[in-house]
């Protein structure tokens, strides 16, 4: 009796074990995707961010109807900085004296999964 219920539990373990490796590998293989399509991004987006200053936001931030680009970029960054996806909120956080330093720091290696769906279409 003891024997059989040893191998049950031993093939179950078998079971258990080589599903959790296909996870784990599936799980690896998502997480180097993402990692491969949002670097060259990343590099691109840095470089265009050390070349903006005050008077770039200042400009942007006077305009009562943005051009549709300008809007677009304010509300992907409104979305990971955690602000409404409207003018006045983007208006808002480009009149925050430490809006260039949030972008520059922002932690890009731990951007929670919500985000990055509510980023898509962006």
């Amino acid at each position: 009796e003891a024997d059989k219920v040893r191998a049950v539990v031993s093939e179950e373990e078998a079971i258990a074990k080589e599903k959790a490796d296909e996870t784990e590998a599936i799980a690896e293989d998502a997480q180097k995707r993402s990692g491969r399509s949002i670097a060259p991004c990343y590099t691109q987006l840095t470089k265009a961010l050390d070349a903006l200053d005050k008077s770039d936001i200042a400009e942007v931030r006077v305009f009562a109807n943005p051009p549709e680009m300008v809007m677009t970029v304010m509300e992907a960054v409104c979305i990971l900085l955690g602000n409404k996806t409207d003018w006045a909120s983007a208006k808002s956080l480009l009149g925050d004296t430490q809006f260039l330093s949030r972008l520059v720091n922002y932690d890009k290696d731990n951007i929670p999964d919500k985000l990055l769906r509510n980023l898509k279409k962006y």
